[in-house]
């Protein structure tokens, strides 16, 4: 965790960012980020707290050094930890992790011009609850693989948003 932070400190001084940290605490977060998203024509990084913090789940944009909370409105994912989270080039898709019902097959598509969450499908071939997975960006896809769910996964899945 550390070396990740550590990481995006340096990237954002070397680019000539300066944060400020005003969301709570996060344990078991996942963070997307996009030096210049098309979307948004601005840069952003977003972030979405774990299952102890059930609140409004922060996206920050780093630009001007301000925060601007996303929607909690319909459709927000249930809050949750060791899960992961991608960005599209105009989407931060949420997926997987433990929220207080155990470890989750579902997840969200959060839109940041729209300020509004879509739900992962949830229909067939979706893979099983998981946590500690990894999930890349693949142009149009997202590419779930491993974790840990009922023991050890060697299962994964590809969604198409």
């Amino acid at each position: 965790m550390k070396k990740i932070i550590t990481f995006l400190v340096i990237l954002f001084i070397l680019v000539g960012f300066s944060i400020t940290i005003d969301p709570s605490g996060r344990l078991g977060f996942a963070a997307s980020s996009a030096i210049e998203t098309q979307a948004l024509d601005q840069p952003i990084f977003s972030c979405f707290g774990n299952k102890r913090d059930t609140t409004s789940p922060p996206a920050d944009t780093i630009s001007h050094d301000t925060w601007t909370p996303t929607s909690t409105g319909a459709n927000v994912p249930s809050g949750r930890e060791y899960h992961t989270a991608v960005w599209t080039d105009s989407e931060m898709i949420v997926w997987g992790g433990e929220d207080v019902g155990g470890v989750t097959d579902t997840g969200g598509r959060y839109n940041p011009v729209t300020d509004s969450w879509t739900p992962t499908s949830t229909g067939a071939n979706v893979p099983s609850g998981r946590e500690y997975h990894t999930a890349v960006w693949a142009g149009t896809k997202m590419i779930v693989w491993g974790g840990y769910g009922d023991g050890l996964l060697n299962t994964g899945g590809i969604y198409t948003p």
